[in-house]
């Protein structure tokens, strides 16, 4: 499978954050080229409207570079983009390109200063939330007052379903194609606004009262009849044969993160989440780009959630899955299709998936549902629709099943991407030479410890290996290398990242936890390496025992 590839990005990351470089930061010059881009795709057939993410540091960008009047070009003409908050903390930290791509088509982007603004795209995507304001409370129920767009929402304590306080009672979400909403409430159900005519419609929607948008009108309608299941990509726990809703939450708070003509996103925050076998906080972040019917959801919450249900609301109509003969990074779907739009057509709802986070199909009283593995307390799934009544719409299963396999296709191989970033071309100019090794061993041990953390320890999750940290050949490889920069460099921070983690697994009496001698693993053998120089540098019985 063809995957992103990139060059030199690790170190300059590292540059871009100050740490150990005395590099002075400069503004780019118009015409500069900061980075050039190849993108190409691999598959036979053109893609259109493809979403291309590019992290800053992949570019070669500090997080202090001001971004305004930078682009990207192709042969010297602009391209689409937009400059994006991926995980929410308020920063920017890529930017988004989209582009049509002919059959094993590459394209050359360069990133630089662009001498002309790039002339204002149409905007193509909305995230919003709307709350009541100049009204009062009376009990439960918000009385008087408009609606105002703000950015972010704690809800009051008196908030439930039917308050009459948010616009169509949560967050919601469109692209050009179709849109989305979220009850902010115990309910937690996920509901679609189908399009008769392209475009954007949310900012109208529910300004006129709650009921006006379950009625047809020129633009379109709310299409789904949520009751008491998940709706279209709700999420829940897997509870004595049903999907247990995210009911039992302490508080709710959302978020637009981004409102951008090709990319917007919000987040839902659920503080104080009783499961049943502890409480927690889940984080979910919902993202839509232009030209796209599907929206990218990812899922934060504590390490010890081990799955969570993914549900599509029953509606009499057949059930469709994906081909799961695959690998493991390969995506597949779960479809429901028939008439099962609240008005009575035919709509098509759909969940997509990677092979590797699949446990089983699910089915309860409400909802037909995917059960998947959350890995180190995360989880990255996609679900979309398409209704009956948009523009040319065919629902025909033949149609709609091929056009999930593309879909499922487009996920699993992504375009290729080569990054060569001018500020990395520096540093190996200024850095040549076999005189100059130390220094990039020093950059590359503090990017790794920046990147990874604690990570590699006992009890964590090994997110490059998306596993349960153990004693094996990458632990012990990583706190030896580095290790070994430390005390070549007299970096004591060094020294202790590394300790610490392989002190993480060995006992005061000498036991190795996670290590069985029994499995004759050679790799976990290599780990004990770093045990001989800690037990050289220290003199500690305990490194010696084990």
């Amino acid at each position: 499978m063809l995957k992103k590839i990139t060059y030199g990005i690790s170190f300059l990351a590292l540059a871009g954050c100050g740490a150990n470089t005395t590099e002075t930061k400069k503004e780019p010059l118009a015409g500069d080229v900061l980075a050039t881009v190849s993108i190409t795709n691999p598959l036979a057939s053109a893609i259109n409207s493809q979403a291309i993410t590019l992290n800053l540091s992949e570019l070669g960008i500090s997080a202090e570079t001001e971004l305004s009047g930078l682009g990207f070009l192709e042969d010297n003409q602009p391209v689409n983009y937009q400059w994006i908050d991926q995980n929410g903390d308020g920063s920017k930290d890529a930017a988004l390109v989209m582009l049509d791509f002919d059959g094993a088509e590459q394209k050359q982007l360069r990133v630089t200063q662009l001498a002309t603004p790039l002339t204002q795209q149409a905007k193509q995507t909305h995230a919003e939330i709307g709350v009541k304001v100049g009204g009062q409370w009376n009990g439960s129920t918000y009385e008087g007052g408009t609606f105002q767009d703000v950015e972010a929402i704690d809800l009051p304590p008196q908030v439930t379903d039917h308050s009459y306080y948010l616009r169509y009672e949560g967050p919601g979400i469109e692209s050009n194609l179709v849109g989305y909403r979220v009850y902010l409430d115990w309910r937690n159900g996920f509901d679609i606004f189908g399009k008769q005519n392209y475009g954007l419609h949310l900012a109208n929607v529910g300004q006129d009262g709650y009921d006006s948008y379950h009625e047809l009108a020129d633009w379109g309608m709310d299409i789904l009849k949520v009751g008491k299941s998940v709706g279209l990509g709700g999420y829940g726990l897997w509870q004595n044969g049903a999907i247990e809703r995210v009911s039992k939450v302490e508080d709710w708070s959302a978020t637009v993160i981004e409102d951008g003509n090709l990319y917007s996103s919000f987040a839902i925050d659920y503080q104080g989440w009783n499961t049943g076998d502890q409480t927690t906080d889940l984080k979910a972040v919902l993202a839509m780009h232009a030209d796209s019917r599907l929206v990218k959801v990812n899922l934060t919450t504590d390490p010890t959630i081990a799955n969570m249900a993914i549900g599509i609301v029953k509606g009499g109509s057949k059930v469709i899955t994906g081909n799961l003969d695959i690998t493991g990074e390969a995506w597949s779907y779960l479809l429901t299709l028939g008439d099962q739009a609240l008005d009575g057509s035919a709509l098509a709802m759909f969940v997509l998936f990677q092979k590797e986070d699949y446990q089983q199909f699910i089915e309860d009283e409400h909802n037909n549902g995917v059960l998947l593995k959350m890995r180190g307390g995360g989880l990255e799934y996609y679900f979309g629709a398409t209704w009956g009544l948009e523009p040319g719409a065919d629902l025909t299963e033949a149609n709609v099943v091929q056009w999930l396999d593309q879909q499922v296709e487009r996920l699993t191989i992504k375009p290729r991407v080569v990054i060569e970033n001018q500020a990395t071309q520096k540093l190996k100019q200024t850095w040549g030479g076999a005189d100059s090794a130390l220094r990039w061993a020093d950059k590359a041990a503090a990017s790794e410890i920046a990147r990874h953390g604690n990570e590699l320890a006992y009890n964590q999750y090994d997110s490059m290996r998306q596993r349960p940290a153990n004693w094996e050949y990458t632990m012990g490889m990583m706190t030896q290398a580095i290790y070994g920069v430390g005390k070549a460099t007299d970096n004591q921070q060094y020294q202790t990242w590394a300790k610490d983690i392989v002190d993480s697994f060995i006992t005061d009496d000498g036991d190795i936890l996670s290590y069985d001698k029994n499995k004759f693993n050679i790799d976990s053998i290599n780990a004990g390496k770093i045990l001989l120089q800690l037990y050289q540098d220290t003199g500690e019985e305990k490194y010696r025992q084990a």
